[in-house]
């Protein structure tokens, strides 16, 4: 992440139910600050657009939400992020690496990370 970053790149979140918060929370913490004196570092929680989730989500389906907004927004410097998963959800919300944009990078951290 800090590579991609350092190159000109953000940081697409991603997530549902708590790991959508977490994603949030991230985000903000990345544009916000962590600690005094630093700029703020470009990243996109992809689960705050309720239009964008409701209008792709029907039109082509739930799987599809994040996939297509990773396509639109995504660059081959951008690292995507998912929370570790913490529940049995369906695929819909858990987009897997092979769905997304090819130029984009997984970062899927472990329980507890």
């Amino acid at each position: 992440m800090a590579s991609a970053l350092s190159n000109g790149g953000k940081v697409l979140l991603s997530g549902n139910g708590g790991s959508a918060a977490d994603s949030q929370h991230m985000a903000a913490e990345l544009v916000g600050r962590i600690r005094r004196g630093r700029r703020g570092l470009p990243s996109i929680a992809l689960t705050t657009d309720a239009s964008i989730l409701i209008s792709v989500g029907n039109n082509y389906g739930y799987a599809a939400v994040f996939r297509r907004q990773i396509e639109a927004l995504g660059t081959g410097r951008d690292p995507r992020r998912r929370p570790a998963p913490q529940s049995r959800a369906g695929p819909a919300l858990r987009p897997a690496p092979s769905i997304c944009a090819p130029s984009t990078r997984s970062l899927i951290p472990s329980p507890g990370d």
